[in-house]
């Protein structure tokens, strides 16, 4: 990969040479293209291969008869301005056709627009792409339908009317809403956003939102979290009034190694001791949250919470609310 990605950088070199309207010598341009990408010169065979390339894209290059030894375009080309071959458009194809199995969302209509005018753009049929990546399908929760629209309104810095309902009330009622971050968890979706002139953030579940419409209320911009931070010691999307992250330590029994290992509860998860039993523990830097107690609990038996004291307790408390029913 590395060796594309170097041969790619020294024909922009090359391709950008030959656009300064200059003659050159193969072995003034050997010498350029080593100093621009500071990498080790080429021979006269690859840059020879080069040329190849280029010609293969359209560019004008002016070979050499003997009398003459410089190489340049015979007139203004460059291949950043040529359009996409069928080949890539159809890999192009592919790729989005891939995120939209994963987004399960119309938010990649405006590319798909965009392929449509470089299939006309190079005269090219592309054939229907073959499945090769098939994703699980979910059942997919309500407010879906509100995702473009929270997403234009998040990316232009429009303020909203939200008509939101949560469970725990019997109507819905109208709010000012600053939209920040759409967050998605366990295919539920989440408005991270400010109600007007609050001084913290609100979580607004996409599923009990009944309507949205623009406001005529200024924006608010964004000064209370930074998302690229935010989720770092976060599971899911909640976060208890005051809540920090603590270290959290945790064994995990012999049969449940396996699959802590392949997948990790959260990316700053470390194993601190390997028992002679098979067993581990592992440490965890997280906010305590709903998010988390619900997937420790799907370990069921397989894991074991040592610390804090304080989660301990919590846990076994859910656990006996739980035995209660069985």
């Amino acid at each position: 990969m590395a060796g594309t990605r170097n041969q790619e950088e020294r024909i922009e070199v090359l391709d950008k040479l030959f656009s300064n309207n200059r003659k050159w010598t193969s072995k003034e341009l050997i010498s350029k293209i080593a100093d621009e990408t500071g990498s080790s010169p080429i021979d006269q065979r690859t840059l020879f291969r080069y040329f190849n390339y280029l010609e293969e894209k359209g560019a004008p290059l002016h070979r050499p008869e003997r009398a003459d030894g410089h190489y340049y375009y015979k007139h203004r080309f460059s291949i950043k301005e040529i359009i996409l071959d069928a080949e890539e458009v159809a890999s192009l194809k592919k790729a989005i056709d891939i995120l939209k199995e994963v987004d399960n969302f119309e938010l990649l209509e405006e590319v798909d627009t965009i392929i449509k005018k470089l299939e006309n753009r190079i005269h090219a049929n592309i054939s229907e792409v073959i499945t090769i990546v098939q994703f699980e399908k979910h059942t997919i929760s309500s407010g879906h339908e509100y995702i473009n629209d929270l997403l234009e309104a998040t990316k232009g810095r429009v303020a909203l009317r939200v008509s939101y309902q949560p469970y725990s009330q019997l109507n819905a009622t109208e709010r000012i809403v600053h939209p920040y971050l759409l967050k998605e968890f366990r295919n539920r979706w989440f408005l991270f956003g400010r109600e007007h002139e609050a001084k913290r953030i609100t979580i607004y579940a996409l599923d009990r939102i009944k309507k949205i419409k623009p406001s005529q209320q200024e924006y608010v911009r964004n000064d209370l979290f930074d998302p690229n931070e935010y989720f770092k010691f976060l599971i899911g999307v909640s976060v208890p009034e005051g809540a920090k992250p603590e270290t959290i330590e945790i064994k995990v029994h012999k049969q449940s190694v396996p699959y802590i290992l392949s997948k990790p509860i959260h990316f700053n998860q470390e194993i601190t001791k390997k028992n002679k039993d098979g067993s581990m523990i592992i440490r965890l830097n997280l906010i305590i949250n709903y998010e988390l107690k619900s997937i420790l609990l799907s370990y069921a038996d397989g894991i074991e919470i040592k610390k804090p004291a304080h989660f301990k307790n919590e846990m076994k408390r859910v656990i006996g609310e739980m035995k209660k029913f069985y």
